[in-house]
Formats: C-alpha cells, structure tokens, sequence
C-alpha cells in the first residue's frame, strides 16, 4: 500500500482537494466540482479520479483513520467495562436544590450496572459455562449385522 504522505506528493493541489472533498461528501462528481473541475466534466474527472491508484490509496487510508477514530476497538470495549465493574466510573445524576433550581451530584455506577459488567466480562473470557462441553468419539461399526433386508 502507498504511503499517505507519498501519495500527497504525487497528486495534483486539484487531486488533493478532490480528495478532501471526498472525503467529506463521498459524491466524486460534487467533489470534483468543489474542486476546481468544469461542470462538465465533474462526473467524468470525479470516476476517473477515484479510479487512480495513487487517490484512492489516499482515501482507502483516510477512510480507515476515520473508522479507527469513531469505532471502539476490543480493547476500549473491555477497559471500559473493568472500570465500570470496579466502580471507577462516575456518572451525574441531577437533584433539585430547591427554588426550582436543579444541581448535579457524581454517582458510582450501581450494584446491578457492575455486575452486568462483570458478567460481560466473564462471558468475554468464558468464565462461566451455561453448558456442559461433552467430547464424544465416533463409534464404527464393522463387519455384517444382519440389518439389512
């Protein structure tokens, strides 16, 4: 795969704004268009464009560093129900003081909430089993039995 910043090297300032327009809108015509291409021609630049190796190496790498950054990996998953199921996260929770007025108080997760964590977490490492797992060997059988009619 092409390196990011080598691929910036190799585009056009047109290509590289294609690309940033892109990757807001994924609309290759509107972003050729916001680019600098004629009208046109922004349909045509715009698939010719997504069709250039050096683009959308670009892209497909932009499009993953954004994915990482909205999606919770494994890790963040399981971190944060340890910290839930430890007590170590804190949520508000609001209160009137009085005067119709409303404050907020930081709270411990409850009993029920870190237990629910810690029963994710079991299942996760397969600390509890529901099931029994039976291992049972094929049994072959040989020779005439006389079952056949």
């Amino acid at each position: 795969m092409l390196d990011p910043q080598e691929a910036i090297a190799r585009m056009t300032p047109k290509q590289r704004a294609f690309c940033e327009y892109y990757l807001q809108n994924c609309n290759a015509s509107e972003s050729a268009r916001l680019a600098g291409y004629s009208l046109r021609s922004a349909f045509r630049s715009g698939q010719e464009n997504l069709h250039k190796p050096v683009i959308r190496a670009y892209i497909d790498y932009m499009l993953e560093q954004m994915a990482d950054a909205r999606i919770a990996k494994a890790e963040e998953v399981l971190e944060r129900l340890t910290s839930v199921m430890r007590g170590e996260e804190t949520e508000p929770v609001p209160y009137l003081k009085g005067n119709g007025e409303q404050g907020f108080s930081e709270q411990r997760p409850k009993v029920s909430d870190r237990v629910k964590a810690a029963e994710l977490l079991g299942r996760r490492y397969a600390l509890f089993t529901d099931n029994a797992k039976v291992d049972i060997a094929p049994v072959v059988i040989s020779g005439e039995s006389g079952l056949e009619g």
